[in-house]
């Protein structure tokens, strides 16, 4: 009787450092291991699906900003391929953002912006108050006085004048009959 030679006990199987030597009567057989493609005699790193890349440990996971909640990734040893799908986090609906209580969240593909609010200054992460009084770039009335508020100004029209602060209106004193004169005075 013959006895069979475990080739790959022996080492006399030609397999590729990134496969698995399986004996078989008469025979070995050579399979990639997980994350490889190829014949068994040459195994090559298989792609990751969009949005992912190997790990530490030779694994697709999905890159920063992305997961894969919906479809996890897995490999298919049967195809030889990751399958699965990467879907973009939304950091800003998250709430995982970092950006300051004064700016808006744009969620971009893997990732998100700030940027200040009307009234604010800064890169979004950290955001500042414009004092528009002080900066001259309120529209308050020549005869008004500008008072600055977080993210904004007020204007209020100086004493005898009316309006909104925007438009000011000389008041007649005379014709309103709020002016000090003696009544013997024109």
């Amino acid at each position: 009787t013959c006895i069979d030679t475990n080739e790959c006990v022996a080492n006399i199987g030609s397999c590729d450092e990134n496969a698995t030597c399986s004996n078989t009567a008469g025979g070995f057989l050579c399979e990639c291991n997980e994350g490889y493609q190829g014949n068994g005699a040459v195994c090559e790193l298989a792609d990751c699906p969009e949005n992912a890349s190997l790990n530490g440990e030779g694994r697709c996971t999905c890159n920063s900003g992305y997961n894969d909640n919906d479809d996890p990734i897995s490999w298919s040893s049967p195809s030889q391929a990751w399958g699965g799908a990467c879907s973009d986090d939304d950091e800003c609906a998250l709430g995982t953002d970092n950006c300051d209580a004064n700016a808006s969240c744009d969620n971009t593909a893997g990732s998100f912006v700030c940027a200040c609010n009307n009234g604010y200054s800064g890169n979004g992460v950290t955001c500042s108050d414009d004092d528009e009084c002080a900066l001259g770039s309120d529209n308050c009335d020549a005869n008004a006085s500008c008072t600055n508020n977080p993210g904004g100004f007020e204007c209020t029209c100086n004493d005898g004048y009316t309006g909104d602060g925007l438009t000011c209106q000389d008041d007649d004193e005379c014709a309103l009959e709020t002016d000090n004169c003696d009544v013997n005075a024109t």
